[in-house]
């Protein structure tokens, strides 16, 4: 009888354990989006238009890095603040943020582009998840060599792979971030252009 209990016990706690483990993997993959919309309103009612964000944002400002020697990419409505990494293959992409080789830099002009994942490999603040959620006049910020540089996306577009132009230069300075579309899948690219404020 004591082996029956024993038995019947473990098999409760199994199934417990594996109905958690279900809730879990049913819930998973919508959690990046609740805790988005729970968060959404953080930096609503901020006009960004001023070149000196810290200004901007007033008290919000302490939620955001202090200018650092790193390079640093921070999208306030999406939750990103990631270290810029640089990189001659795609394997850079496995550490979050890619400025794509043969792209400008923030301190050159033209265009600086950066490509992240929307999931694999990374997650959180060094993945471009939310990209689907910038929408014209957001604030995009570059932290370069120790200078803030304020972009302000003006174009969110869809390009196809063999798209390559998006990271040609240009005449005027512009940031181009890009991410898998749709997320789960690489058939297309989310392309958000920001320019120089």
């Amino acid at each position: 009888m004591k082996v029956f209990n024993i038995i019947k016990t473990l098999n409760i706690s199994v199934s417990i354990l594996i109905a958690v483990l279900a809730c879990f993997i049913l819930v998973m993959p919508s959690m990046p989006e609740i805790v988005f919309a729970l968060n959404k309103n953080q930096y609503e009612g901020y006009a960004f238009n001023s070149v000196k964000t810290s200004e901007v944002l007033g008290e919000k400002a302490m939620l955001l890095p202090e200018i650092s020697k790193d390079n640093v990419l921070v999208i306030p409505k999406i939750y990103v603040n990631a270290i810029i990494n640089e990189g001659v293959d795609e394997s850079t992409l496995n550490l979050g943020m890619w400025r794509r080789p043969n792209t400008s830099m923030p301190d050159l002009g033209g265009n600086t582009v950066i490509a992240a994942h929307r999931f694999l490999h990374t997650v959180g603040s060094n993945t471009f998840y939310f990209l689907d959620k910038m929408t014209t006049d957001d604030v995009i910020l570059v932290y370069w060599k120790g200078v803030e540089y304020v972009y302000k996306v003006y174009e969110v577009s869809e390009a196809m792979p063999e798209q390559i132009e998006i990271e040609y230069n240009t005449k005027d300075p512009i940031l181009t971030l890009y991410t898998c579309e749709p997320l789960w899948t690489s058939d297309k690219r989310l392309v958000v252009k920001a320019k120089l404020q």
